[in-house]
């Protein structure tokens, strides 16, 4: 007892001693106190070797700009971290260390030129404030080729002629007169061995390595951040040795609703398939490296990194960790994971020494190469890979939804179920004979659905490479799979030789390979069109997988519902039937929600009964009223008066139970509240034959889209129903010339509009 009441007092001294700072970069001056926003700090270096207490908060006012790092010398505690968020009204505070240099430009021969002062590679470049493509690394005669794009400057040596290693430019006139932009700092943010800090609503801008570096910290909440253009890397978290002998890890660090995209909207995709050619532009969205343990990513979008959106990476040698360097025990979760402008790049990337890695209800989808799962133990599930291309930079096919290969040692008791793979041009599962450093074995792809891959594939939905290095893919696990193609059902590409199903799962036993109770067959979507992959109650799906680790499907049900688990990303719910369930919709009204329900009574019978279920997460249910159903009363209507969120998203379902307590469960529709309903984004943008629409928080109904070109006339026009998860719209604009575009969205309360540039 006594001891609880200390922990008591010292949160409540705490809580009483805990100072709220400003930071103001207009009207600020650091001579000032900051402990009010007429009295704010000015500079972001006031902040570095003050000395600030557990439970503090510094506010930085929004709309303003600060061209300067952010290092930090303090610490939070257990309960009472320091907080870094805004004040004011306007956008994000910005932390943009990007910087104007009028450089020294030297001719090199015809409209070639080269800077010699630089110490290193600025990563990112802009000219007169536009960005400017690089060359790929070590492709110095790529300067001044359109690939389609123009490239505009090179880091590095000319040929083995050269002595050192400067920054080279094309440009058709004297670059003297130009003015340059890049990073001027390596970090936007950066954290040596701290503790226990929250960072909510800032955007970082700008660094030639990663615009916010954590080495060896813990309890970091990083949450609706803006992160990565104009840097090389958006999130690195990595260690360092802090005594000189042995590394310091990270963990329980959390990235949460962050947007981290690059910007790097460039098209190289004619630069051809020699080594190295994709070797340019920002790297890694996400990078979790050496000894980062305990840390999740959720919530977020990461697009456009020209290497891998999310890179989890632990040295290796010898099959042993380097120096206790492993990764483990972080989760990635319920992000949307893309690079639709980009010739290669945009994967999930796990290699080294990396095991106990939970990867799953993410979205992984337009990237122009595979998702890569090695290391072992990891937990690889309800995840949507949708759309991986195959390169136009490399000679051989990475359009693979995954892949399997030893890079850097033996990969192993790796689980990947009830994932949905879909419109891949490569195989959806590739197990790659071609492994450096260890075996593929014993890893487990169960209750996957394998639908319409390998479509410049051969449409080989798994595909299991025949040796030849010196390591081997024997004795993997295929276990209840569908696999499914429009075109052929010889779906199978296994160790030389081609089969469909029925063939694959009599290869059981073959190079000690487990292979059971696979299946083919359409899962029947509910609207493949729309992007909604719950299955019908007749897909040959339901009850066919085996019992997986994952206890949740991609929407929060229990696995199982019924007497087995489903193939694929969604346990059916047994559904009502269309006939049956006519509409659902929900409204805000000031702080109540209103919801609105519409049956045909044909099946359902006065025993049954109604439950107006809510949620935060799509995880817990709650049960807010009981319906009593009526065989006369076809309409419904329930106002929900004690929403416990003044803002964010809400969830909610009908659920019918009959008399024999057999639950059915309408769609769910989504709600924002305290929020407009024009939560989406819109890539790419400059655009080429089509822009794409990505809805975050929506409202269930039906949209009306309205492309108008410059002359205000319409170019296209589109009526499309959109729901929880089936939030992705495509619009293809081939044909269309080039120029500004205004995209108009008109739903059923009000109406919106974007601007977009659409190049030839």
């Amino acid at each position: 007892m006594k001891f609880c009441i200390l922990i008591i007092l010292l949160f409540v001294k705490t809580l009483l001693y805990s100072t709220t700072y400003y930071v103001d970069n207009t009207n600020g001056d650091d001579s000032n106190s900051g402990l009010s926003e007429g009295d704010a700090w000015k500079s972001l270096f006031k902040l570095e070797n003050y000395s600030f207490q557990p439970g503090d908060s510094i506010l930085l006012k929004r709309g303003e700009v600060w061209h300067e790092r952010l290092l930090f010398s303090s610490s939070g505690s257990p309960g009472s971290p320091i907080y870094f968020g805004t004040y004011g009204t306007g956008s994000k505070p910005q932390i943009n260390i990007m910087k104007e240099y009028s450089l020294v430009w030297t001719h090199d021969t015809g409209n070639i030129w080269y800077c010699s002062s630089l110490n290193d590679n600025p990563k990112r470049l802009l000219k007169d404030d536009v960005e400017i493509m690089d060359a790929a690394v070590g492709y110095f005669d790529e300067l001044g080729t359109n690939i389609p794009d123009l490239v505009e400057w090179y880091w590095g040596k000319k040929d083995s002629n050269d002595s050192q290693e400067k920054l080279y430019l094309y440009s058709t006139d004297d670059p003297n007169s130009h003015l340059f932009t890049f990073p001027e700092h390596a970090y936007a943010l950066e954290f040596f061995d701290k503790h226990y800090i929250d960072i909510n609503q800032l955007e970082f801008v700008g660094a030639s390595l990663a615009c916010i570096t954590l080495y060896s910290c813990s309890y970091i909440n990083l949450k609706n951040l803006t992160v990565g253009n104009y840097a090389n890397y958006g999130i690195e978290i990595t260690c360092y040795k802090p005594n000189g002998n042995d590394y310091q890890k990270n963990e329980y660090i959390n990235i949460d609703s962050c947007i981290i995209d690059t910007h790097y909207t460039f098209d190289y995709s004619g630069a051809g398939t020699q080594s190295g050619k994709s070797n340019r532009g920002p790297r890694e969205g996400v990078l979790f490296r050496r000894k980062t343990q305990n840390c999740t990513l959720k919530n977020s979008l990461i697009k456009n990194y020209c290497h891998a959106n999310i890179n989890i990476f632990s040295p290796i040698l010898n099959e042993q960790p380097v120096e206790g360097q492993e990764l483990k025990n972080n989760k990635i979760h319920h992000n949307t994971i893309t690079s639709p402008d980009l010739a290669y790049g945009g994967r999930i990337a796990i290699d080294g020494y990396c095991y106990d890695n939970e990867i799953f209800d993410n979205t992984i989808e337009f990237t122009s190469v595979q998702s890569q799962f090695n290391g072992h133990n990891n937990h690889i599930h309800h995840n949507i890979f949708k759309h991986t291309i195959n390169s136009p930079l490399k000679s051989w096919k990475v359009g693979h939804a995954i892949s399997l290969q030893g890079y850097y040692s033996k990969v192993y008791g790796n689980i990947i179920e009830n994932n949905l793979m879909i419109d891949c041009e490569a195989a959806g599962i590739f197990i790659s004979g071609n492994n450096s450093d260890g075996d593929v074995t014993d890893n487990t792809i169960r209750n996957n659905t394998i639908y319409n891959c390998g479509s410049d594939y051969n449409d080989y939905g798994i595909s299991v490479e025949t040796d030849f290095n010196t390591y081997t893919n024997d004795g993997n696990h295929f276990l209840n799979n569908l696999v499914y193609s429009a075109n052929t059902t010889q779906t199978v590409y296994f160790y030389g030789s081609v089969m469909d199903i029925d063939g694959f799962n009599n290869q059981n036993g073959t190079h000690s390979y487990e292979i059971l109770d696979n299946i083919s067959g359409n899962p029947l979507f509910i609207d493949e069109q729309n992007n909604d992959y719950h299955i019908q109650d007749n897909s040959p799906c339901i009850d066919s997988g085996i019992t997986p680790l994952a206890t949740e499907d991609f929407e929060g049900n229990p696995i199982p519902y019924g007497s087995s688990a489903d193939i694929g990303i969604y346990e059916n719910q047994h559904s009502l039937a269309i006939d049956d369930f006519i509409s659902f919709k929900g409204f805000i009204d000031k702080k109540n929600v209103i919801l609105f329900w519409k049956l045909s009574v044909e099946s359902l019978s006065e025993q049954s009964y109604m439950y107006v279920q809510r949620s935060y997460d799509l995880k817990k249910w709650d049960n807010l009223a009981s319906i009593t159903f009526s065989d006369s009363k076809f309409e419904y209507k329930y106002v929900d008066t004690e929403n416990k969120k003044n803002f964010g998203v809400v969830y909610y379902r009908i659920m019918i139970m009959d008399i024999n307590r057999i639950m059915k469960y309408s769609k769910i529709i989504s709600l924002k509240l305290n929020g407009r309903s024009n939560d989406y984004i819109l890539y790419p943008n400059p655009a080429k034959n089509f822009v794409n629409l990505k809805f975050t928080n929506w409202i269930d109904g039906v949209l009306t889209i309205e492309i108008y070109n410059c002359t205000g006339s319409i170019a296209k026009k589109k009526n499309i129903p959109i729901n929880l998860k089936t939030n992705f719209i495509h619009l293809d604009l081939t044909g269309k010339d080039a120029g500004i575009y205004i995209v108009k969205i008109i739903t059923e309360k009000e109406s919106f509009t974007s601007k977009f540039v659409l190049k030839k």
